[in-house]
């Protein structure tokens, strides 16, 4: 289904948007304003996520397998500096983010044993059970951007250097190393850049964000809230009355939303995004968080509507 991360992360802004067009919206015989205020800042801490997958002939191995899988990617992940507290592994899901290549493999072997008109070896056998999970680590980041920014390379540059997938079993038979070596060079059917890859890692940049900031924050956007309902009410020839009622968003901002560009790197960051999002309630977001070490955001937006004297 090509693309159809990008279609969900449209929706999701969308009706975002929607809704807070609706609380825009006044009660009768009220006047309403929008503010929206943006805090800026350096990151000191850089995110990694990977999507970890292994597969058994039942349940129970393929657990094991991504369980043996989590602990070795955690040992490479500390020797590679990562925060050992900030290792984190999600649950783990049934059949997400199958294994395309063995897939493909599959089908080879199929295709081939049709050519020959022979049937294809094991007919019966049943697929694969396929599991997966998630894996978050950090690394702080420390001093002016020239310091982050070599940081992040070299985090980077390690991190992509480790294999995060497990390793293939070797062809037992020359049928099946055929079908493996012609399976290397084929692409699976409407293959999409829009989600996350089994074993490859993203990274974005985070800084955290206190209750004083959101506070400021929020006090900001109030302030642009009422400026604008006060510039309504005076072209409206009517003054405003008493504060009726108020709301506030908080969003950690992604510095690509405003593009949505069909790049499978864009796609897969608004994916973990997206993951991160879900994994805490509303009120929660307390980060700043962009793709870019030089500069994160965090934006406030707050409705209120007013009475008219």
């Amino acid at each position: 289904m090509k693309h159809a991360l990008l279609g969900a992360a449209l929706a999701w802004v969308f009706f975002g948007l929607l809704a807070a067009v609706a609380a825009a919206q006044p009660a009768e015989g009220q006047i309403g304003g929008n503010g929206v205020v943006s805090i800026r800042r350096k990151p000191d801490t850089m995110r990694m996520r990977v999507e970890l997958t292994a597969d058994g002939k039942d349940m129970k191995e393929a657990l094991a397998k991504l369980r043996a899988l989590q602990e070795s990617a955690r040992k490479k992940l500390v020797a590679a500096g990562a925060t050992e507290a900030s290792i984190v592994a999600g649950d783990a899901k049934i059949g997400a983010n199958v294994d395309e290549r063995a897939q493909m493999e599959m089908l080879v072997r199929a295709r081939m044993g049709a050519r020959a008109g022979v049937p294809a070896t094991n007919p019966a056998q049943s697929p694969p059970v396929v599991v997966s999970a998630s894996l978050k680590a950090e690394w702080p980041l420390k001093g002016a951007h020239d310091e982050i920014l070599q940081t992040a390379h070299e985090v980077e540059t390690r991190i992509r250097a480790i294999k995060f997938t497990a390793d293939k079993p070797t062809p037992k038979t020359p049928e099946e190393q055929e079908a493996a070596e012609e399976a290397e060079g084929l692409q699976p059917p409407d293959r999409g850049d829009d989600q996350q890859r089994p074993g490859e890692p993203v990274f974005m940049f985070v800084s955290r964000i206190s209750e004083a900031d959101r506070a400021q924050a929020l006090a900001g956007a109030y302030g642009k809230a009422r400026a604008e309902a006060t510039r309504l009410a005076k072209a409206a020839g009517v003054e405003l009355g008493a504060l009726r009622s108020l709301s506030s968003s908080f969003t950690p901002g992604y510095n690509q939303y405003p593009q949505f560009e069909y790049s499978g790197r864009n796609q897969r960051l608004m994916y973990m995004l997206m993951q991160e999002q879900g994994e805490a309630a509303s009120g929660d977001i307390d980060e700043a968080i962009g793709d870019d070490p030089g500069n994160v955001k965090f934006q406030v937006s707050l409705t209120a509507s007013f009475a008219i004297k």
